[in-house]
């Protein structure tokens, strides 16, 4: 009986539509709402007259956490076509982008594909999409008005130069957490400021004939490089500001003179004497596997001795008091 009331619910709700409500907001083009459901097919709605809408996990427990399979075009119309969408905690696997769209936030999902059509007009300048399940990254090259690119957390390990041929306009591009090998270093975009790579598996990083006038930062810190040409790389990003670059592959010697070329040249970086000193085995710190964490306190036969000793007495003399105690309550 229960399970038919349901479904006759179920034919009810697709047959009338779902109309979705936003929370209360100061911001009166923002459009808060904290739990929807939807998969291609659905009637749903919204209020009219919101250009961001933004879905987000509730504070509570009081709601399961959204399900959004894919977000399509139909979608995006019924939210009245805002220029902003963030979607962040909705299982959604299958993004559709709508070229209208100029800040899209999806990250931490299960998107594995990403669909863009060939020779249309990308608005987008600003896309999330850290912690999803993408391997392939083709459909950014349609995106050329794209200035800032999050990718962080993926399943990435290849970066076509192609990509970049048409992203004139990037200037910040984030990559951590990947699995990428290899970085095409020439076919970065020139307008890049920020290029964020570190915690990879690149191998080497060889900025001849590169040209990066506007980048001021630069991670590539925690990947598989040996070396790195600080003069190549300073004459590639002549106005670069911050560089981190410590690979434990490069080794104690290198990395000072990395540091010191950069110190010479006023960039920002890592004190990575430091690091070393707290792990050259000369106090309480350690290299472990490459980290440097602080060395567990070694207790000694005499303290250990004297430990279990006090032990033993403090056992002896509670015995002794519940002994007295039971002696008096039988008197």
């Amino acid at each position: 009986m229960m399970l038919r009331a349901l479904t006759w619910f179920s034919l009810i709700a697709i047959t009338i539509g779902i109309q979705y409500e936003c929370s209360p907001y100061p911001v009166t083009s923002m459009c808060i709402i904290e739990y929807m459901s939807y998969t291609p097919g659905d009637r749903i709605t919204f209020p009219a007259g919101y250009q961001h809408y933004r879905i987000k996990p509730p504070r509570s427990f009081k709601k399961i956490t959204s399900n959004v399979t894919t977000f399509d075009q139909d979608l995006y119309e019924a939210m009245h076509w805002p220029s902003s969408v963030e979607m962040t905690h909705t299982a959604m696997n299958k993004l559709i982008l709508p070229p209208k769209l100029m800040l899209g936030n999806f990250a931490e999902n299960r998107i594995a594909t990403v669909n863009v059509s060939s020779g249309e007009d990308y608005q987008i300048t600003y896309l999330d999409l850290k912690f999803n399940r993408l391997d392939n990254i083709d459909f950014v090259s349609d995106l050329v008005n794209l200035e800032m690119l999050h990718l962080e957390h993926n399943f990435l390990k290849n970066l076509p130069s192609s990509v970049f041929i048409r992203l004139t306009k990037l200037k910040y591009l984030y990559l951590t957490y990947t699995y990428l090998k290899a970085i095409p270093w020439d076919a970065l975009p020139g307008n890049l400021i920020h290029f964020d790579c570190g915690y990879c598996n690149v191998e080497s990083a060889d900025f001849s004939n590169v040209h990066l006038q506007s980048l001021n930062y630069l991670n590539l810190q925690n990947n598989a490089l040996t070396t790195i040409n600080v003069t190549a790389l300073l004459r590639a990003a002549p106005n670069l500001k911050e560089a981190y670059l410590d690979n434990t592959l490069m080794g104690k010697v290198r990395m000072e003179n990395i540091m010191a070329e950069l110190a010479a040249n006023n960039i920002s970086s890592v004190d990575f004497n430091r690091w070393w000193r707290m792990c050259d085995g000369e106090n309480e710190y350690e290299d472990n596997f490459g980290n440097c964490v602080r060395e567990q306190a070694q207790i000694s036969i005499g303290q250990s001795v004297a430990l279990t000793a006090m032990v033993i007495v403090i056992a002896v003399l509670f015995l002794y008091i519940i002994v007295i105690v039971f002696r008096h309550m039988n008197k």
